[in-house]
């Protein structure tokens, strides 16, 4: 399987799983899988849907002007670069 092909059943499986209420919100941003030194496990590193690595504090106003829609979260992951998408709460 290639990485688009792994992108794309990726992306299809997001949009069957995520309710229609949770895609509307602005609430969203991508991650990035990091390996974990001397483990076969890895973290999920938080990204603006910009590229720009989530800072600062979380809920500020700052913080918030980098969230996205669903809809463009998965943009993003369409475009390459990023592993997957979560909510911020």
């Amino acid at each position: 399987m290639t990485a688009a092909e792994r992108d794309d059943a990726l992306i299809a499986r997001l949009r069957l799983g995520v309710p229609e209420e949770l895609r509307s919100l602005t609430s969203w941003l991508c991650w990035r899988k990091v390996a974990r030194a001397g483990s076969k496990k890895f973290d999920k590193i938080p990204y603006y849907s910009n590229g720009v690595k989530r800072h600062g504090e979380q809920g500020s106003d700052a913080d918030r002007k980098g969230l996205v829609t669903f809809d463009a979260a998965i943009a993003q992951i369409d475009a390459g670069g990023f592993d997957g998408v979560g909510v911020a709460m």
